[in-house]
């Protein structure tokens, strides 16, 4: 975990390579933003510093964000359950 700010930011280090094995040496940055906004919460989502996957990072990128996307919405209808 790089940062930690209750409640609003959470920022992790991801070191999972292009083949989605860990690698300690290999890291880009995933930030989660959480800002109320009328009676509800807003959840920003980035992951940044793929170009240091290299080759092929807009086709990764796009597969990626299906699977941000699966995960952020199992995480929505779970706090909908709340």
């Amino acid at each position: 975990m790089l940062a930690y700010e209750l409640p609003h930011r959470l920022v992790l280090a991801w070191q999972l390579t292009r083949e989605f094995a860990y690698d300690p040496d290999f890291e880009t940055t995933v930030e989660i933003r959480f800002e109320e906004q009328d009676s509800a919460t807003i959840v920003r989502f980035e992951h940044r510093d793929l170009e240091r996957m290299g080759e092929g990072t807009v086709e990764l990128f796009e597969s990626m964000d299906g699977g941000w996307g699966m995960l952020l919405g199992l995480f929505k209808a779970e706090a909908e359950r709340g």
